[in-house]
């Protein structure tokens, strides 16, 4: 097994690939992780700062079709799974938690963020398909 490096697990957390559509905040994200310089609290709070971000910004696109007073299937269903969504990432990622230590807790965060953003492109996708 090989172990990762806190420097590792920041590169690893730079070269995420962010959906295009939020490059304001790709930049606001980067310069935290810059300005965070290798300290594990730092990098967790720029990590979950960006992951509520990208959750707000998910929210924000089912509720522009969940509150026009249509309700749209799509949107109501989308709306439904939130919670599971929630529960699957928590699950999904906590295994990480078991590794103990900063890198346990980076690679958790990682897995949160990576998760969210794959779900907020997946809503996206979605409403696009069904024309909302």
């Amino acid at each position: 097994m090989i172990l990762r490096t806190t420097a590792t697990l920041i590169s690893i957390a730079l070269l995420n690939s962010p959906p295009v559509d939020a490059k304001v905040h790709i930049s606001k994200y980067d310069a935290c992780i810059q300005e965070a310089d290798g300290v594990h609290p730092a990098i967790l709070e720029c990590m979950s700062s960006e992951t509520e971000s990208i959750n707000q910004a998910t929210n924000r696109l089912l509720s522009t079709h969940y509150s026009d007073g249509t309700k749209d299937a799509a949107a109501r269903k989308l709306h439904t799974q939130q919670h599971a969504w929630d529960a699957f990432i928590l699950l999904k990622c906590s295994i990480y938690l078991d590794l103990g230590g900063q890198r346990g807790e980076l690679l958790e965060e990682n897995c949160r963020l990576d998760e969210t953003r794959r779900h907020k492109s997946y809503v996206a996708d979605v409403l696009s398909s069904f024309g909302v």
